[in-house]
């Protein structure tokens, strides 16, 4: 899985959001934890391949993250991700993981869980509006 932290450049995610990763029973090989976020070149993203793509750019709710979204999707090589042709791209809002309290911390890790594993957890009804999973075969170029 990936935590894009912004798109254009896509950085990565660091800081203590790979452990909100972690505790949500994910992995991302991309991350930099404890470390700040860096740029990630895009070849390095297509080898990776992630199973699932979170979006939350800093200070972006999702709505704001869907509207440039064509960021990341007219990019050669999006059509051929993992996430993308499993339907598994999302939208998150940023406060989830780049605003920390405990509060949002443990909020991140909820949604997250419910991400990765969304037979197993549900997303608490006060935390349904802070993400949208995308249709994939809509907005892929």
């Amino acid at each position: 899985m990936m935590i894009m932290e912004w798109m254009s450049p896509v950085y990565n995610c660091g800081h203590w959001i790979p452990y909100q990763v972690a505790y949500a029973g994910g992995v991302d090989m991309l991350s930099n934890p404890a470390g700040d976020s860096i740029v990630t070149t895009w070849e390095k993203i297509l080898r990776y391949d992630p199973e699932v793509l979170v979006i939350a750019p800093c200070g972006f709710l999702t709505s704001r993250s869907l509207d440039e979204l064509d960021l990341v999707t007219k990019v050669p090589g999006w059509n051929n991700l993992q996430a993308v042709r499993n339907n598994e791209v999302h939208l998150a809002d940023y406060d989830l993981f780049t605003q920390p309290s405990a509060s949002t911390l443990t909020d991140g890790v909820e949604v997250l869980a419910h991400l990765f594993h969304p037979q197993i957890f549900s997303p608490p009804q006060h935390l349904k509006h802070k993400f949208r999973s995308i249709d994939t075969g809509v907005v892929t170029a």
